[in-house]
């Protein structure tokens, strides 16, 4: 595995040679670098990334979703927020689903909420925003409500270890 995200990672350095600004290169060449462990390289393939498309929704959305991952929420927040500015962002959905993962891990179960159910109201089926109400729910002691978002789940979502043990838990 290693060794293909290096092949992959020597490939985006030719591709930079060509195009030093690709918002797209630097974007990749970031998460390959997040991928290997490498949060430094990674965090200044984002940054360039960033600089050559400031409002550019996949950088944005990619860099928000690894700022969350390295614990710095707010950053992480403002990143998703360019990202559903951008008119070519076409799963704004997604932005939301990661904007309410990353509320959670900075302990804000309203914000969390508020941000999943505008996931939904982009996409009424999105199973992992359906799987979190209803963990969120259940965390809350509000069963019944757990319940219903499990059952929508459950219509919809695929099912993988985590949440075939949390179904048996609801």
């Amino acid at each position: 595995r290693q060794g293909q995200t290096d092949i992959a990672l020597t490939k985006f350095q030719r591709a930079l040679k060509l195009d030093p600004k690709s918002v797209m290169t630097h974007t990749a060449m970031a998460m390959a670098y997040t991928q290997a462990n490498r949060s430094r390289l990674a965090e200044e393939a984002f940054e360039k990334a960033i600089k050559y498309g400031p409002k550019d929704a996949s950088a944005n959305f990619n860099y928000g979703v690894y700022l969350c991952g390295q614990k710095k929420a707010a950053l992480g927040m403002k990143h998703f927020k360019v990202s559903l500015h951008d008119e070519t962002n076409k799963v704004p959905e997604k932005s939301y689903l990661e904007m309410g993962r990353c509320a959670l891990q900075d302990n804000n179960k309203e914000q969390a909420e508020y941000y999943f159910l505008q996931a939904l109201q982009y996409n009424q089926v999105m199973s992992a925003a359906l799987l979190e109400m209803s963990k969120l729910h259940y965390d809350n002691g509000n069963y019944q409500q757990a319940e219903k978002y499990f059952t929508s789940f459950f219509e919809v979502g695929k099912f993988g270890p985590n949440s075939l043990w949390y179904g048996i838990q609801l």
